[in-house]
C-alpha cells in the first residue's frame, strides 16, 4: 500500500512538474516551430499517462479534472505560437510617393545597407529582413555603388603567410575560425581557399582536425533566454555592460548554485514573477554556456596554458615570487585581452551551419528586425537605444588592429 502511495504521488508530482513546463512556454515572448511541437507531444503524452493511470493510481475524477487542464495549455500554446508567427510583427520597408503620377517606391537609405553589408548579409537575407523583393535590394545597392561581395586579391603564397601568422602556436583552431580571422585583417577570401591554403601550411594538423571536428549549434531566440549569467563576486559591472550593448533578456536560465540569487532577484522584479524570468536548474542543462568554453580553450586558452606551463616547468616563471606575478601580469594581461578581443570578433561572425550559416550577429539582427513591431519589451528596449549605440561595435576589427 505505501509502494502504491508513493507511485501515485511520483506521478502527480511529474504532472504538476510537466503542467509548469508547458504552461511556461505558452507564456513565452516568442515560440517557434521546433518547441510548439515538442510542448504538443509532452501534453499528448500526458494525456495518454492520465487516461491509463484512471482508475489506478488516480481516481476517475481526477481524470475528468485534469484532461480539460491539458487541452486549455494546448490551445494557449497554439495561439501564442499563431502570434509568433504573424507577419504583422515583422519590419517592413515604407512605401514613398516617387513623384506627383501616383507611382510609388520602397524608402531604404544608404545607412540601412551600409550597416547590413557590414555584417555580411547577401542580398537575398536583406530583402527577407526589409520585406521587399530581392531585385530591387539589388537596383538599391548598385545605385549606392555597394556590393555585398568582398574579394581580396592575394596569392597562395601571400595567403599561406597570413594562415601562418593569424594561427601562430595554436594548434587547435580550425579552417573556419582562421577564416574569420583573415576577415579580421580585411584578408578576404573563399572558404575553399582557405581549407586548401590550410593544407599546404600543415597537412597532417588539419586533416586531424577535419576527420574529429563536427560541432552543431542550436541557438534560441534572439532575447528570449539568455544562458547562465557570467554570475560571481563583482557580477553587477559585467552585466551592465552586456545589456546595455544587448539589451536586457526576457528570461536567464541559470544553474540552483548560491552565486545566482542576485541574478534571479534581479530579473524577477524587472520582468517580473511566475513567468520564468529566472530559470533555475541543472548545470547539465547550460550546454551552450559549456560549450563556449570549449571554443574559448581551442581559440584561446590552450595557447596560453601551454606558454605558462612552459614557463613553470623551466624555471622562467616562479608562481610564488611576488615580482615574478607582478612582470607576469603586466606583459599578459594586455595580451590575453587582445586575444579575447579577437576571440569576440571571431565569434560573433562565425558561421553556424544549423542556421543556414548565417552568423550570430545577423541572427541577432534578423530577429530585431523580426519582431520589430510585435510589442516585444525586450526588443522594444533594443530598437529604443539602438539610435544610442551600435551593439555590434565590438563585434568589428578596430581600424587600428
Amino acid at each position: 500500500m505505501a509502494t502504491r502511495r508513493g507511485d501515485r504521488e511520483r506521478f502527480l508530482d511529474r504532472f504538476k512538474e510537466m503542467v509548469n513546463y508547458c504552461s511556461r512556454i505558452s507564456t513565452s515572448d516568442t515560440m517557434d516551430d521546433d518547441t510548439s511541437e515538442n510542448v504538443r507531444e509532452r501534453l499528448q503524452l500526458l494525456r495518454r499517462d492520465i487516461e491509463r493511470a484512471s482508475g489506478g493510481l488516480i481516481s476517475n475524477e481526477e481524470c475528468a479534472e485534469f484532461i480539460p487542464l491539458l487541452d486549455d495549455i494546448e490551445k494557449e500554446v497554439s495561439a501564442m505560437f499563431a502570434a509568433c508567427r504573424s507577419e504583422k510583427d515583422q519590419y517592413r520597408s515604407e512605401r514613398v510617393a516617387a513623384d506627383g503620377n501616383g507611382h510609388f517606391k520602397f524608402s531604404i537609405s544608404k545607412e540601412q545597407l551600409e550597416y547590413l553589408v557590414k555584417y555580411g548579409f547577401t542580398a537575398s537575407m536583406m530583402s527577407n529582413v526589409l520585406r521587399i523583393s530581392e531585385s530591387t535590394v539589388r537596383q538599391r545597392l548598385r545605385e549606392f555603388g555597394l556590393s555585398v561581395r568582398k574579394t581580396t586579391h592575394i596569392t597562395d603564397i601571400e595567403l599561406d603567410q597570413s594562415i601562418t601568422e593569424v594561427i601562430g602556436t595554436n594548434r587547435h583552431i580550425g579552417p573556419n575560425s582562421v577564416r574569420v580571422r583573415l576577415a579580421q585583417k580585411k584578408i578576404f577570401v573563399s572558404r575553399e581557399r582557405v581549407r586548401t591554403a590550410c593544407a599546404r601550411v600543415d597537412r597532417s594538423r588539419w586533416m586531424f582536425l577535419t576527420i574529429v571536428r563536427e560541432k552543431k549549434y542550436k541557438t534560441s531566440y534572439l532575447q528570449g533566454c539568455w544562458t547562465k549569467f557570467p554570475v560571481a563576486s563583482g557580477w553587477k559591472p559585467q552585466v551592465d555592460k552586456a545589456t546595455t550593448k544587448y539589451g536586457i533578456p526576457s528570461r536567464v536560465r541559470v544553474d540552483k548554485g548560491i552565486v545566482n540569487n542576485d541574478v534571479c532577484i534581479f530579473m524577477e522584479d524587472l520582468r517580473g514573477n511566475g513567468r520564468g524570468s529566472a530559470i533555475r536548474d541543472k548545470s547539465s542543462h547550460n550546454q551552450r554556456i559549456e560549450r563556449l568554453w570549449v571554443d574559448v580553450w581551442e581559440n584561446v586558452s590552450n595557447e596560453y596554458y601551454d606558454l605558462f606551463t612552459y614557463m613553470e616547468h623551466n624555471n622562467i616563471l616562479d608562481i610564488t615570487k611576488e615580482v615574478h606575478m607582478l612582470c607576469f601580469l603586466f606583459v599578459f594581461i594586455p595580451r590575453l585581452n587582445e586575444s579575447l578581443v579577437m576571440f569576440n570578433y571571431q565569434y560573433n561572425n562565425h558561421p553556424i551551419s544549423t542556421e543556414s550559416h548565417k552568423t550570430p550577429s545577423q541572427l541577432f539582427i534578423t530577429g530585431v528586425l523580426t519582431k520589430f513591431n510585435s510589442g516585444n519589451k525586450p526588443i522594444k528596449e533594443v530598437v529604443e537605444n539602438a539610435g544610442n549605440h551600435d551593439q555590434f561595435q565590438n563585434s568589428l576589427p578596430p581600424e587600428d588592429y
